[in-house]
């Protein structure tokens, strides 16, 4: 969809590239995997576990992951950056998600939610449970995530101006 992960990726490719690509805003990955798998489209960025159906039913292939480090579940599928395209050799574009709380609180009960937090995505049956949805659970601190944050802005905004794009 318009202002998604996913359209933002792709944006960022276009731009490193210089190529064109027109976006189709789908409604989620399902919608954007099954319509690469029919021949409808040529290629999208989306997160693994929406292709996997269609990459063991020989539909669909998949040609890099756009993280800096290969995805573990396929560690035969290459980084956009090991392309060997100069342009691409620093290229991360990934999706992630955070715990946030409401401002104000309790700078002990933070650190006690971050301790847990960091004790659960370290048990190896959620750790498993979250890449095989697509996720590689990293973990933090809430410095790490404002340090993050901060890297994703200067990263998106200049994206997102000059590709004009907005949600919807």
């Amino acid at each position: 969809g318009n202002g998604s992960s996913s359209h933002l990726s792709m944006e960022l490719l276009k731009v490193a590239t210089g190529t064109f690509a027109l976006h189709i805003p789908y409604n989620g990955s399902p919608p954007s995997a099954l319509s690469v798998a029919s021949g409808d489209t040529q290629m999208i960025m989306t997160v693994a576990p929406a292709l996997l159906p269609h990459v063991q039913a020989g539909r669909v292939r998949m040609l890099a992951v756009t993280s800096r480090a290969r995805y573990r579940p396929l560690p035969d599928l290459p980084t956009l950056a090991e392309s060997g395209l100069p342009e691409l050799k620093d290229f991360e574009a990934i999706a992630w998600n955070a715990i946030v709380g409401p401002a104000g609180t309790p700078t002990a009960v933070v650190e006690r939610l971050n301790r847990e937090f960091n004790d659960a995505l370290r048990d190896s049956a959620i750790s498993e449970k979250l890449m095989g949805q697509g996720m590689t659970p990293t973990g933090g601190s809430p410095q790490d995530l404002s340090r993050l944050m901060a890297d994703e802005a200067r990263r998106w905004g200049p994206v997102i101006q000059r590709t004009g794009i907005t949600l919807g």
